[in-house]
């Protein structure tokens, strides 16, 4: 000791004394630990360690210490046969992770495996360990996965030179063992330690194991959860998730048709989105939904929870992937751009309308989960802010988007062409022409707008589209079970596919995540209204720049998914009152305003959206509800400040736009949309201040003279004037039709007619009975709005030129249901053609009575030729006291018959002393003495303002050239009409 040249480091020799045995004893606890973790000793220290019960002894290499571990490391490794080099100590006992199988374990990698867990063990073995133990363990760890990387190579080639499948090696099974006990420490720490080469030669045998595995897929595959952890390992370090992301798997192959099909098929992404409990086809059941149809609802449950567990793995995947840096980010957003682009056929309405068969596109459940994955990454930014109906992530999605996957010209779009969606094929919410790009997007795009235009597409690609499936399958099946009967073997094989299709499109959470979205998507397009004009109302004549580029598609598609959702009697749009909050503010603000959505059909489309919301007659639906439902949607309307100033206005634009389409418009269509308009009427009508926000409307008439534009108001009167008297007239003309054909069938000559003849009389009937419900309902519902109003609102209806229109329509009406041909009405079973006769005949004599109180009305009512007659009002009363009509209308009626008949013996006075007048006098178009002469100012004609007026209510043309013609262009002719005047006072 006394030689040694540290010893003037110390103190005293006792100081330097202790210090070395300090060191002997930390060099001895070192060993101690190699050796536990190795399970390996050299030379002659076998039983140094009396608590090792099982190890190795290489008594060819010496005693194992710090600096000789890894020589004795890589000798263990070399080992062919270990258990003969096996010792047992008898005074030592088994540990956890040291037992007999440890020691003599033949298999590298699993030795290795085993090393790193002891490792683990030892650390956690001692909470604060001190840094000589901490660093030895680390550096133990270092070296075991590094001599782990280097069996794995060496297996891998030597497994190419045997011509083995390298999918199959240990490690490939060592990782799989490992995912399902979620012990992946290792494997992960063998991937931060290699090379990009290295990586490539020790993990693509994994991935080409697990691509393989996934071929087969099902929902209740045992092995699904084991796969997708599997794939889970790429996502947890960046070089492992580019390896994934760059892989032969990450795309479809090139040797395989490049279409829609092949990213379901044959990339590894797809597979793992492919479970659904679709049919594969029309012709095939669903395989969960075969012989279990009495217990559907149980297996549904048990199938959707299956689902859901899937997704959100799935979720988890590609969540994890997106967030191990910007290249590999934009590989997968690259994935579901191509993905979409491939199967654009999908999105084709033909293909479903002819059903043809989508060989070379991904499956409807296929989508149902991507949309599903997509709904999910986009949850933190469409759910609201606390205390802020706005997410403030919202509003960086950019409209810019929908120009950068464009083409123009053939040539490709401004950048990044293959990580955008191409938008520039899909009609545009408004009109207004693009001469430069109207908003430039600002790059790099932030991911939340790839999000949010990848979850549009998906869900038009897969939900929309399945919607549609759907709704196929539940017709075929119900036309299946009204030709074929219950219990064969079609009626069999479309339930199983309806049950399918149900228990995957019904998922609730899939539902409730797909309309928040779109809640989202009305309140960002809301607010970039407010973004640009600092406001929402008014709204701006141009449209903002950044709706130039916006499809019509997500407007149209929001509408379409609320409506399913009422019509599966859900309860995820009446249960949120944020969301039913933001729609209501949604329509409207979008249903009037053609500079918004240019297209009249979807702003229609809106009003069936809204009558969701309101309360309604649906016993079904109000005890799906509860019995707090009406309060709480008046609740809802009630205090939505937008919707009382400006929601009568909207809706009363597009109740007139509906009709200007330019084109013909079915009366399916046309009878869709009303019905939900009288609907939205009627409830809003019964809310005072909204009640209050239409008569300030209807104060803007002018009770004189319209001199500038027609308000809106007396634009929506003509139009539902117009639609009660053509409703009420072909609901009739059918209704003839059905009582003559009945007359032929129960006559004795019906069995005298050939096979042709019947068929022809049927086939009318057919038709007949079908046009008679529509319209029939229609105008009932048609008249009882008018009736409604005018309760409460009569001033409009006495001015010219509505007061002629209203009265023509409540004569003709009422002449065609109390008078002579009314038997031509008189079918059989009246309730099936929606012919309630007595409603309408008491809904009109409300109408006469509510607008009786004013003189104008009563002067109108003799004034038309065509239908009016006293005797009208005598064959009325008859027929409403056979009706036992109340009292009230009836005394009503009585009143008014005597204040008309007085006006009419003024009127045939005054046309006695006019019978001859000059023709320069008469209106060209009615024949009658102009009271108001006006001259047109394109066609040089002289006509009657009231006449002229009416004309311009519904058409803005000259009715002679047809060149364009406004109310402020008539030019009065005060010449002509002092003459008039004049010449009726010298007739007096």
């Amino acid at each position: 000791m006394a030689a040694n040249p540290f010893l003037s480091l110390f103190s005293s020799e006792e100081d330097a004394e202790a210090a070395v045995q300090a060191k002997e004893r930390q060099n001895h606890q070192m060993n101690q630990i190699i050796a536990r973790v190795l399970l390996v000793k050299g030379g002659s220290d076998q039983f140094v360690d009396d608590k090792l019960k099982y190890f190795l002894l290489l008594s060819d290499e010496g005693v194992l210490t710090f600096d000789n571990y890894e020589k004795i490391l890589a000798k263990r490794l070399q080992l062919s046969n270990p258990e003969n080099y096996l010792v047992i100590n008898p005074r030592g006992s088994e540990h956890n992770g040291c037992g007999r199988e440890h020691a003599i374990e033949s298999s590298p990698v699993l030795y290795l495996s085993q090393c790193y867990d002891r490792i683990g063990s030892q650390a956690a073995a001692v909470k604060k360990a001190p840094t000589w133990k901490v660093d030895l363990l680390s550096r133990l760890k270092k070296k075991v996965v590094e001599m782990a990387g280097v069996m794995i190579c060496s297996a891998h080639n030597i497994c190419i030179l045997q011509a083995k499948d390298v999918s199959e090696s240990q490690f490939v099974h060592h990782c799989m063992d490992s995912c399902s006990k979620g012990l992946t420490s290792f494997i992960l720490d063998i991937a931060r330690s290699q090379t990009r080469p290295n990586l490539e030669i020790i993990f693509n045998p994994l991935l080409s194991h697990v691509y393989a595995r996934c071929s087969n897929l099902t929902l209740m595959s045992s092995d699904y959860y084991l796969l997708i952890e599997a794939v889970m390992l790429f996502t947890q370090v960046s070089s492992l998730s580019s390896l994934l992301v760059s892989s032969s798997y990450w795309f479809p192959d090139k040797t395989v048709p490049h279409n829609g099909k092949a990213y379901q098929a044959h990339t590894l992404l797809g597979r793992l989105l492919s479970p659904t409990t679709l049919s594969p086809s029309l012709m095939q059941p669903s395989e969960h939904f075969i012989h279990n149809f009495m217990q559907s609802k149980d297996l549904t449950r048990s199938l959707q929870l299956q689902l859901e567990g899937n997704v959100a793995k799935l979720h988890i995947l590609v969540s994890s992937l997106l967030r191990q840096g910007e290249d590999v980010k934009e590989r997968v957003i690259e994935w579901f751009v191509s993905c979409f682009k491939a199967n654009a056929d999908r999105g084709k309405m033909m293909s479903r309308m002819f059903n043809a068969p989508m060989i070379h596109t991904a499956s409807d459940g296929f989508f149902l989960n991507v949309c599903w994955v997509l709904l999910h990454l986009s949850t933190p930014f469409t759910i609201p802010s606390s205390g802020s109906a706005v997410n403030p992530k919202l509003m960086n999605v950019d409209p810019g988007y929908c120009v950068l996957g464009s083409t123009r010209d053939g040539h490709e779009g401004p950048q990044y062409d293959k990580a955008f969606l191409d938008f520039s094929q899909e009609t545009k919410l408004t009109s207004r022409e693009i001469l430069v790009c109207p908003s430039e997007p600002v790059l790099p795009v932030k991911f939340v707008s790839h999000c949010f235009f990848l979850t549009h597409k998906s869900l038009i690609l897969g939900l929309t589209q399945t919607i549609h499936l759907f709704k196929h399958i539940h017709r075929i099946l119900a036309t299946v079970q009204e030709m074929e009967g219950r219990g064969g073997p079609r009626e069999r094989l479309f339930l199983s596919q309806l049950l399918g299709v149900q228990a995957h499109i019904m998922h609730p959470q899939l539902l409730e995540l797909s309309m928040k979205f779109y809640t989202a998507t009305a309140v960002w397009l809301i607010e970039l209204i407010k973004k640009e004009s600092e406001q929402i109302f008014p709204i701006p004549e141009l449209a903002p720049v950044s709706l130039l580029t916006i499809p019509e598609c997500l407007v149209e598609n929001l509408s379409d998914f609320a409506v399913f959702l009422t019509q599966i009697r859900s309860r995820i749009l009446l249960e949120s009152s944020e969301v039913q909050y933001q729609l209501v503010t949604f329509c409207t603000v979008y249903m009037g305003y053609p500079q918004l959505i240019a297209n009249p059909h979807l702003r229609a489309k809106l009003t069936q959206l809204l009558s969701l919301m309101i309360e309604t007659d649906d016993t079904e639906q109000q005890g799906l509800m509860g019995s707090s439902f009406v309060d709480d949607q008046r609740a809802l309307f009630e205090q939505h400040e937008i919707a009382i100033r400006h929601l009568f206005p909207s809706l009363l634009m597009i109740f007139i736009d509906i009709e200007h389409t330019g084109d013909s418009m079915e009366f399916e269509d046309k009878f869709q949309y009303r019905l939900p308009m009288y609907r939205i009427l009627s409830f809003l009508w019964n809310i005072p201040c909204y009640r209050q926000s239409l008569k300030e409307l209807s104060d803007e008439v002018d009770t004189v003279q319209i001199s500038s534009q027609v308000p809106l108001f007396l634009r929506f009167m003509n139009m539902i004037i117009n639609d009660a008297t053509i409703q009420l007239d072909e609901g009739l003309q059918n209704l003839s039709v059905v009582r003559e054909i009945q007359l032929i069938k129960e006559s004795p000559s019906w069995e005298d007619l050939s096979n042709d003849e019947k068929k022809d009389h049927n086939e009318r009937l057919k038709e007949a009975v079908m046009y008679a419900r529509n319209r029939n309902i229609l105008a009932l519902k048609t008249v009882n709005t008018i009736e409604m109003i005018t309760s409460g609102i009569t001033r409009p209806f006495v001015i010219q030129p509505i007061v002629d229109q209203i009265v023509a329509m409540l004569n003709n009406s009422l002449k065609q249901l109390v008078g002579q041909k009314r038997k031509d009405f008189n079918v059989k079973d009246r309730e099936k053609y929606n012919f309630d006769p007595k409603a309408l005949v008491s809904s009109i004599i409300s109408v006469y009575n509510n607008l009786g109180k004013e003189v104008e009305f009563c002067q109108a009512v003799p004034r038309d030729e065509r239908s009016f007659s006293i005797e009208l009002f005598d064959m009325t009363l008859n027929v409403a006291r056979r009706l036992n009509l109340p009292y009230e209308l009836c005394d009503g009626l009585v009143r008014m018959r005597h204040i008309v008949a007085k006006y009419q013996a003024e009127m045939d006075a005054e046309e006695k002393l006019t019978s001859d007048a000059p023709d320069e006098f008469l209106d060209p178009l009615m024949g009658t003495i102009m009271n108001d002469p006006v001259t047109l100012p394109t066609s040089g004609n002289v006509v009657d303002r009231t006449v002229i007026m009416r004309h311009l209510l519904s058409d803005q043309n000259d009715p002679f050239n047809r060149h364009p013609l406004t109310v402020e262009m008539l030019q009065p002719n005060d010449e002509l009409r002092q003459k008039i005047i004049d010449w009726k006072h010298s007739k007096q």
